[in-house]
């Protein structure tokens, strides 16, 4: 019985590693995958769009393009769309079809305890050199790390004592 068990338990977590081999290939095939830079951060590549940008993301793109160059933008509701969300799914989905007259990076900030991901849009340089791509981004998180929220558990304020 405890050997049936042992091997229910096993396929499991075969099925488990099949389907994250799959997830990370998939992750890999990506023209700009997302880069994980820290336990609650994320970066991701966003290239120019070609066509027309919607009117939903004018104010937004404006607002890049005035801070320059690795200036950092967060992105705040009440300021950078006409009109706020109802509900979390039309955030997720503004994001993730953000359409912007220039290329940027998005580091996505998931502080957890319920709070809103943090999303800041930096401007990158399209001619830089492969070095500064590896960078740049590295110096950008370092810089506006400290603007990000941070929870501490009471276990660990108790730690810290």
């Amino acid at each position: 019985m405890q050997e049936r068990i042992l091997a229910d338990c096993f396929a499991a977590y075969k099925n488990y590693l099949t389907e994250q081999k799959q997830v990370q290939g998939n992750i890999r095939t990506l023209d700009r995958p997302v880069q994980q830079v820290s336990d609650e951060c994320v970066v991701e590549a966003r290239a120019k769009t070609l066509c027309p940008i919607s009117a939903e993301y004018k104010i937004l793109d404006e607002e890049v393009k005035k801070a320059g160059v690795l200036c950092p933008v967060f992105f705040d509701e009440c300021k950078h769309i006409p009109e706020s969300f109802t509900i979390n799914t039309q955030r997720f989905r503004f994001l993730e079809k953000l359409q912007l007259s220039l290329p940027v990076k998005m580091l996505k900030n998931a502080p957890g305890g319920s709070y809103t991901t943090v999303v800041c849009l930096i401007q990158v340089d399209e001619s830089r050199s492969d070095n500064k791509k590896l960078t740049q981004t590295a110096q950008a998180m370092a810089a506006i790390k400290p603007r990000f929220p941070e929870f501490h558990t009471q276990a660990l304020k108790k730690k810290f004592k």
